[in-house]
């Protein structure tokens, strides 16, 4: 009995850290690999390969995100050529990849759900939501079937990252 009383409440004890997983800051080394810093003050590197840009961290503080490029970046290269975005809450981490190009992405719901908006760099393009933790897709559909009055309210970037807020 003892040890199922121990049992519970570390699993209690390890539910309220899991739930309070608060991102104190992000940033980019000089070696353009993205680190998350936790409020107990833990530095973790989340890339290995030193191609993230695009950081943002959530309203919530728990969701962080980056793009990256999967290809070496030329010349004559932009940070409009990343095709892959990479989300990381709750400790967890999953990649999405956004074909041909990844145009901009935002946080929704205070970064419980994160809208991606994929496409060429010239046209339409494809509007997907995803669960932030799971990395499940839970809706999406093109740019042209839908007249930008009747979209989701999630798919109008009005909570879309701001580099310059990330401290």
């Amino acid at each position: 009995m003892k040890k199922l009383i121990l049992l519970l409440l570390l699993f209690i004890l390890s539910s309220e850290t899991f739930a309070k997983n608060v991102i104190k800051k992000i940033y980019v080394d000089k070696n353009n690999n993205f680190h998350v810093i936790e409020e107990n003050g833990r530095d973790t590197q989340l890339s290995k390969r030193g191609k993230a840009i695009r950081i943002a961290l959530s309203q919530d503080r728990k969701t962080a995100a980056w793009a990256t490029y999967q290809l070496d970046k030329a010349d004559n290269e932009d940070e409009s050529s990343a095709s892959r975005l990479t989300v990381y809450r709750n400790r967890g981490k999953h990649d999405i990849d956004c074909l041909p190009f990844l145009r901009e992405y935002w946080f929704w719901e205070e970064g419980e759900k994160i809208a991606v908006y994929c496409g060429g760099l010239h046209f339409a393009g494809t509007y997907f939501l995803y669960d932030s933790t799971t990395g499940l897709l839970l809706e999406s559909f093109y740019q042209t079937d839908i007249p930008e009055e009747k979209r989701p309210a999630w798919s109008l970037p009005g909570s879309s990252y701001h580099p310059e807020d990330i401290h």
